[in-house]
C-alpha cells in the first residue's frame, strides 16, 4: 500500500506543471528522478524533464513536450551526422568543428520555445545557380500551389516544403522533365543525396533568414564557404509562385530590408536548399 500510495502522490506533484525556465522536473548536479511517474508536463523556456546533471531511473514519462538537446540557435550547425554543433561561445566568439563536416546553419528556430510545435530551420552551405522550371514554349501555373500576387501576401508564406512538393509533383510537366540542372525546387529536393529532406524556401522563410543574415554570413566566411549574397543582382528563388509565368525571387541587399521581386521562371537565379530539424522527444 506504501508503495502505491507513493506513485499516486508523484504523479499528483507532475501532472500539468508549467514551468518558466527547466520543465516538469529539473534534475542538477548528481539528482536523481527515481520510480516516478511523469506525464503532461511542458516548460515555456526548458523542458517536461530536464537538468544539468544527475539521472532519471526506473521512471513512467508521458506526454511530455520537452527538447532532446539544447535549444537550437541561429548560426548553429547542422554536422554530416545529424548533430548539431553551438557555434557562437557567450561571448559571440566564433568556434568551428572541421568545415568538412558541416552541412548547414540554422537561420531560424522557435524562440518561444513552444514544444507543440518545436523546429529550427537550416540552410545549406553551398549554392548553385538555376531556373524556376524549364524554359520551354509553355510555362504552367502549378497544380493547388496558391498565387501571390503581393508582396504582403507572399511574405506570409512559410510553407516551402509543401511549395516544393506541389511542383516537382506537378502532372503537367511530362516524366522526366525537370531534373537537378533545369529546376531550382527539384534541385532541392534531390540536396544531400537524401529525397525529400531538403527544399527551396518559400518567401516567408527568406524573410526569416534575412533577420539572422549577419551572423549566417559570418559562419559561412568562418567555414570559407560562400555566403549569401548582398549584390543587388545576385537574387534567390523561392517555392513561392506568382502566376503561370512568375515566381518571387528575394534580394538580400537591401540596407537590411530585404525585396521580393516577381520574376519570369526562366530566368537564372541562386538557389540555396533548406531543411527543418524538428526540436521534439
Amino acid at each position: 500500500m506504501k508503495k502505491i500510495f507513493s506513485i499516486l502522490f508523484l504523479m499528483i506533484l507532475f501532472h500539468s506543471i508549467v514551468a518558466q525556465e527547466g520543465g516538469g522536473a529539473y534534475i542538477q548536479g548528481s539528482g536523481k528522478l527515481i520510480n516516478c511517474v511523469v506525464t503532461k508536463n511542458y516548460a515555456s523556456n526548458g523542458f517536461g524533464v530536464s537538468g544539468t546533471g544527475g539521472n532519471v531511473t526506473n521512471c513512467t514519462i508521458t506526454n511530455n513536450y520537452y527538447l532532446n538537446q539544447a535549444i537550437i540557435n541561429s548560426g548553429d550547425l547542422l554536422l554530416s551526422d545529424g548533430s548539431v554543433y553551438t557555434t557562437y561561445d557567450t561571448n559571440g566568439n566564433i568556434i568551428l568543428p572541421l568545415p568538412s563536416n558541416v552541412t548547414a546553419v540554422c537561420f531560424w528556430s522557435n524562440g518561444n520555445n513552444d514544444f507543440l510545435n518545436a523546429k529550427a530551420w537550416f540552410i545549406a552551405v553551398d549554392e548553385t545557380t538555376l531556373m524556376w522550371t524549364p524554359s520551354t514554349s509553355n510555362q504552367f501555373d502549378i497544380t493547388n500551389l496558391f498565387d501571390y500576387s503581393t508582396p504582403v501576401g507572399a511574405i506570409a508564406d512559410q510553407d516551402g516544403a509543401g511549395n516544393t512538393n506541389k511542383i516537382i509533383s506537378d502532372s503537367q510537366f511530362s516524366p522526366g522533365t525537370l531534373n537537378v540542372t533545369n529546376c531550382a525546387a527539384y534541385y532541392c529536393n534531390q540536396y544531400g543525396g537524401t529525397l525529400g529532406i531538403w527544399y527551396l524556401p518559400s518567401i516567408g522563410q527568406m524573410q526569416q533568414l534575412n533577420n539572422s543574415l549577419t551572423k549566417v554570413n559570418n559562419v559561412l566566411i568562418a567555414l570559407k564557404k560562400t555566403q549569401i549574397s548582398t549584390v543587388p543582382t545576385d537574387a534567390y528563388w523561392s517555392s513561392t509562385e506568382t502566376a503561370q509565368w512568375e515566381a518571387w525571387c528575394y534580394d538580400f541587399s537591401s540596407n537590411g530590408v530585404g525585396s521580393l521581386n516577381r520574376t519570369n521562371k526562366t530566368i537564372l537565379l541562386k538557389v540555396r536548399a533548406i531543411r527543418n530539424l524538428q526540436q521534439s522527444n
